[in-house]
């Protein structure tokens, strides 16, 4: 089973974001990032993680287990590409 930082970084490429982009978004410094996505951080503070999943578009079981709905990784990253793509249309092509 993948680790919650190799979801995490997967997530981020997926969704086009480099570390200090993502870091941002989630109101993080990216050092803070740098420490989930290589596993080395030893607790995802709540805040944090709720901001992770709604950037990334995906479930905090998931971040955090690697299984929501019996997805895997790779659904989850699917998922998180067309939301992108869809987000970029523009109202009237939705």
């Amino acid at each position: 089973m993948d680790s919650i930082g190799k979801r995490v970084r997967a997530l981020r490429r997926s969704a086009g974001l480099t570390q200090a982009q993502l870091a941002e978004r989630c109101g993080v410094n990216q050092a803070s990032l740098s420490l989930i996505e290589s596993d080395r951080s030893r607790a995802i503070r709540a805040l944090t993680l709720s901001r992770l999943v709604e950037v990334l578009r995906t479930t905090p079981q998931f971040i955090l287990f690697g299984a929501a709905d019996d997805r895997s990784l790779e659904d989850a990253v699917e998922r998180s590409e067309l939301t992108q793509i869809y987000s970029e249309l523009a109202p009237e092509q939705r």
